[in-house]
């Protein structure tokens, strides 16, 4: 019998950006076999996502309030949602003000297909 699957979204604050978090993040989650997600906000907190079974995701829980090494983790906020069936695990980026709007994320924004390929050429 299969373990039952589980959504936690989680905030974690302290000094959590410029430390390979995310990365971090997402290298752990692969290890662990947990699907989901990680962003930077703009407030200095990094928000996650981790689906999957529940052994998994607390040990993705767990770890999140250390870090990587180089991170000094304040508080780690946690809410178990329900599951949304994630795939993979993928680090979130964020262009404020793209196309007109407040916030969009650059690898699901179809209508800024164009405006994204402009950003490229520039890289």
């Amino acid at each position: 019998m299969s373990e039952q699957r589980v959504r936690a979204h989680m905030f974690v604050t302290g000094k959590v950006q410029g430390v390979f978090f995310r990365a971090s993040t997402r290298e752990k989650a692969q290890d662990c076999g947990v699907d989901g997600w990680v962003q930077n906000l703009e407030d200095g907190r990094v928000e996650a996502v981790f689906e999957g079974p529940t052994s998994a995701v607390e040990t993705m829980i767990e770890w999140c309030h250390t870090g990587p090494p180089a991170a000094s983790v304040q508080n780690v906020d946690v809410q178990y949602t329900a599951v949304e069936s994630e795939s993979g695990f993928r680090i979130r980026r964020w262009v404020k003000g793209l196309c007109g709007t407040n916030d969009v994320e650059l690898h699901e924004s179809l209508e800024c297909q164009k405006s994204l390929n402009v950003i490229a050429l520039l890289y």
